[in-house]
């Protein structure tokens, strides 16, 4: 029964991982979408680097 608690959290510490990859990714560069650009949340903005270069 450990392992399997051990595997989860390894497994839920890696999506962690990739979705905030995804959401640096995702503030750092320009819209993949072709006709429409969803809105971007004020909560990633903090992993843009132009919005970092803004404020300074």
């Amino acid at each position: 029964m450990k392992t399997n608690s051990l595997i989860g959290k390894k497994l839920a510490e890696c999506i962690n991982s990739l979705a905030k990859a995804t959401v640096i990714k995702s503030a750092n560069s320009t819209c993949v979408w072709l006709a429409y650009q969803p809105q971007f949340p004020k909560e990633a903005e903090y992993y843009s680097k132009t919005a970092k270069k803004e404020e300074e």
